[in-house]
């Protein structure tokens, strides 16, 4: 869902190259992908012999693991990036303290345990804050992940609108919405043990996920049909650097009712960086000039001039591509084989049945039919066909009775098409169909311009990242007591001050 998001923000709104959906689908296909649950051991062969694995909860996303790498001797190495000592609504806390003790090897992260982009706890303040928003009628855009954090804002918010039995819209806003619910209905059980007893208890056996008040948009369409005036929207992508999360600031931002509201840092150099820094600062005001990009169909002589260059491709690949020849002409004459005659007691009328069929096939574009190396036995292969076969007779075409002695009436497994003049289908027909016709996509172009932008909606961020903060980490480290540790992901006040996380293994 992550990287499917991601590539129909940025195609949407830029020539992207780096990777296509057909990528995604290739890189996470089940039958190369091993997958495992949680506290599954995995021993590796080839050039990882003698080591296995084994995948614990890391309680900041579904799936989120801490891995433990256990060596032919004995020692394990943990690897523990990214994980939330704290229980969720929807995940477990890790329990990272109790699984593990003395180590030969911890690698862990020092990002969580910095002073995070803000210093404001989540929970009630956020709530307070969107409540405050709404009630003087101003809207707030939360620019979210795909489906990873973004699951456990969706249970709170919808626990809160339930409570209060509150009316303002409430959205997520992004491509693959639809998506991001169904497969979040069927990690239960990568859930905690409250989301399973909620799933039990229910009468109606409701699903967690199964929304009542947050409403699936995909599109800025679905958006505007929603009731007007004060609203919530989740949207991706929280960098803002593409996608209807981008769209959506550049509406709501000049806006002083508006709220702009983070739950979790953006990337460094992206729009949203730029947003979060500024919140810090106070509520001045901020001039932004941003690059607006959309995609356009081509037209008139940029049309002409792009299917002329297709076309061109089109004969070069045809004509760098070598010819070969038939396997058919190229192939030894084999000698002609003949049956002990059981196969022409079975023929019955395939000979008259061949001869009958008429094949309106040019005799200068038919292929030359090899007659050695074919079976003949009972029936003559029709002049002018492309290749030797058996004609088909079904078994089955005298029968007027089924097994249980009901009368078989042709005309009912018939298609309903093929009375109507032209073989078309009904309306009421054609949306039964499983499969629509593939519709390929327009000849386009992306068309850049710079907006200014008066930024006067209100910016505030709260940390909903689901990771241990740094105290915390200060303790799990010193309980696990690794004999040796390393520290990724550090920021640069980590690298020149590594004070910051000296302290006593044990």
């Amino acid at each position: 869902m992550f990287m499917y998001d991601q590539y129909l923000s940025h195609h949407a709104n830029s020539e992207f190259e780096h990777f296509d959906l057909d990528d995604v689908d290739a890189a996470f296909d089940y039958q190369t992908v091993h997958q495992l649950k949680f506290q599954q051991n995995m021993k590796l062969s080839g050039k990882g012999e003698g080591l296995t694995i084994t995948p614990f909860a890391a309680g900041h996303l579904i799936g989120g693991s801490i891995w433990r790498i256990s060596t032919a001797v004995g020692e394990d190495v943990v690897y523990a990036v990214d994980y939330n000592h704290r229980k969720e609504l929807h995940l477990n806390s890790t329990a990272l303290a109790g699984l593990f003790s003395r180590p030969a090897l911890m690698i862990a992260d020092a990002d969580s345990g910095q002073q995070q982009f803000v210093e404001k706890p989540r929970g009630p303040k956020l709530l307070d804050a969107v409540m405050a928003t709404l009630r003087n009628d101003g809207s707030i855009l939360m620019p979210v992940d795909t489906a990873g954090r973004v699951l456990e804002l969706m249970l709170v918010l919808e626990k809160q609108w339930s409570t209060n039995r509150l009316s303002y819209p409430l959205a997520l806003l992004t491509p693959v919405a639809y998506n991001t619910l169904e497969f979040a209905k069927s990690q239960l059980e990568w859930m905690n043990e409250q989301v399973a007893k909620e799933f039990e208890s229910s009468k109606d056996k409701d699903n967690p996920f199964s929304m009542r008040y947050m409403k699936l948009c995909h599109t800025r369409e679905e958006l505007a049909r929603l009731p007007q005036g004060p609203k919530l929207v989740l949207a991706t992508l929280p960098s803002l650097q593409a996608g209807m999360a981008r769209d959506l600031f550049m509406e709501w931002a000049p806006h002083p009712k508006n709220l702009i509201l983070f739950t979790q840092q953006a990337e460094v150099g992206s729009l949203g960086e730029q947003l979060q820094a500024h919140s810090l600062q106070g509520h001045a005001p901020l001039t932004l000039q941003v690059p607006v990009s959309k995609r356009v169909p081509l037209e008139g002589a940029e049309l002409v001039a792009h299917q002329e260059q297709k076309r061109k491709e089109k004969m070069g690949a045809l004509q760098k591509t070598p010819s070969k020849p038939s396997e058919a002409a190229s192939a030894e004459p084999l000698p002609t084989r003949h049956s002990s005659g059981s196969i022409a007691k079975l023929t019955r009328r395939l000979t008259s049945m061949s001869e009958g069929h008429s094949m309106e096939i040019d005799a200068a574009q038919a292929l030359p039919v090899p007659q050695s190396g074919a079976l003949i036995d009972g029936f003559t292969v029709p002049e002018g066909a492309a290749a030797a076969m058996f004609p088909f007779e079904d078994e089955n075409d005298d029968l007027h009775w089924d097994e249980y002695g009901a009368a078989l009436r042709p005309d009912e497994f018939q298609l309903k098409s093929a009375s109507r003049p032209g073989g078309q289908l009904a309306d009421d027909e054609e949306e039964e169909m499983d499969e629509a016709p593939v519709q390929l996509e327009a000849p386009s172009k992306i068309v850049v311009t710079n907006t200014t932008i008066n930024m006067r909606a209100r910016v505030a961020c709260f940390d909903c990242q689901g990771k241990s903060d740094g105290r915390s980490i200060r303790e799990i480290l010193v309980q696990v007591a690794p004999q040796q540790l390393i520290l990724i992901h550090a920021p640069p006040q980590v690298t020149l001050q590594p004070s910051a996380f000296e302290f006593e293994l044990g």
